[in-house]
């Protein structure tokens, strides 16, 4: 094999657009795998064997892909590539512990592939699968395969996991990495549900193990750091309009600009004085933890009681808000709807004892909850606060 600069770079150029349909593919037909393939950037290297990933990198040999693709189709590559990013979503990298390293590895890629399989996303063949195992962890898995008479299953013949290791090495950088995917895949939970293409093997994943871990804080500033990562199809890239994509409307990445949110606190009867008390703090801490964001201060109960806008750094209109009526939370939305605004994100602050929209709206929601653990929201994202009386 020629491993000379020139051939690598002649391997790259030439694979960029097989490797390009694949992101796109994933996008469009699985957005929440293809929103998370977003942050990790692919390489090639004439120097691995097949793919991996280091928590950084989709690092993937180009010969190999011809390969592949020559053999099952570039729906594959997909495949694999949504394969290292779920590595990282499940944070399979900082989750091994003292476990044996090649039974854990093993039992990644059943996690993996069982959700890829069960969302429809076609895996490169060998791949480790058994559907016995959908719906559980890599820890549930590793220990039903230490339990076999016979010997786990042999690794697969693709994904590569030798820089794992490295990867748990640097507790501070694992642990701001692993804060970062939490963020990372929260955000894509709640894009994909919007869109109506969140995978149901990833339900008990988000609502049990990440949503619990993560406060209103961390959450909102999933949906107002600035970056060029989100896109829109509307106008699409015309420089992919082309027979090299067989046509496919790729995404134009957005632009940076000011970030708008909705703040809505519940002033019904239901909810209590101190906790009252907590929404307004909770909400005054959105103002000072985003002082350069655009801020729409809304009380409601059964109605819009209160609508104040703030400018970046402007202060908390008033110790107090009036309401005390009942609970609606539509008509916050219908208002939202009426002023034709489109805000990067709503939290709403209430007890949760009120009507909900039938349909979710076109924006992330927060609902922070107050003492009510056990409520399910239809939509949107959960964040639990508690207030002792």
């Amino acid at each position: 094999m020629d491993r000379s600069p020139d051939s690598k770079k002649t391997s790259a150029t030439s694979f960029l657009p097989v490797l390009t349909w694949a992101r796109t593919h994933l996008i469009i037909n699985y957005p929440f795998f293809g929103l998370l393939a977003l942050y990790l950037p692919i390489k090639l290297d004439l120097d691995v064997q097949t793919a991996l990933t280091d928590g950084k990198y989709v690092t993937v040999n180009p010969s190999w892909i011809d390969g592949v693709v020559r053999r099952e189709g570039r729906e594959v590559i997909a495949g694999l590539i949504a394969h290292e990013v779920m590595h990282m979503a499940l944070q399979h990298l900082w989750r091994r512990g003292t476990r044996v390293v090649k039974v854990w590895n093993n039992a990644c890629d059943y996690a993996v592939n069982s959700i890829l399989a069960g969302a429809g996303i076609k895996l490169p063949a060998g791949a480790l699968l058994n559907y016995e195992y959908s719906g559980l962890t890599a820890e549930e898995i590793y220990s039903r395969l230490q339990k076999k008479s016979d010997q786990p299953s042999p690794p697969q013949p693709w994904g590569e996991h030798q820089h794992w290791d490295e990867a748990e090495k640097d507790p501070v950088e694992a642990a701001e990495q692993q804060r970062e995917w939490e963020m990372r895949i929260a955000r894509a939970a709640e894009s994909s549900r919007q869109a109506g293409k969140f995978p149901g093997g990833l339900e008990r994943l988000v609502r049990e193990w990440l949503y619990p871990r993560i406060d209103w804080r961390q959450a909102l500033a999933v949906f107002l750091q600035p970056t060029r990562k989100d896109y829109t199809f509307i106008p699409p890239d015309r420089r992919y309009l082309s027979q090299e994509y067989d046509g496919m409307v790729m995404p134009d990445f957005g632009q940076v600009g000011l970030e708008e949110v909705v703040i809505a606190v519940d002033t019904s009867g239901s909810v209590s004085g101190m906790e009252l008390d907590a929404f307004l703090g909770e909400a005054a801490g959105i103002l000072e933890a985003f002082p350069e964001m655009r801020g729409i201060m809304v009380s409601c109960d059964a109605a819009v009681a209160g609508w104040h806008e703030l400018e970046p750094g402007e202060a908390w209109p008033s110790p107090r808000m009036i309401g005390g009526g009942g609970t609606d939370f539509r008509p916050v939305f219908d208002e939202i709807e009426r002023r034709d605004i489109h805000p990067a994100a709503v939290v709403f602050l209430t007890d949760g004892a009120g009507q909900f929209p039938a349909e979710p709206p076109p924006y992330p929601v927060l609902w922070v909850i107050v003492n009510n653990h056990r409520l399910e929201v239809p939509f949107g994202l959960k964040i639990d606060l508690e207030v002792k009386e």
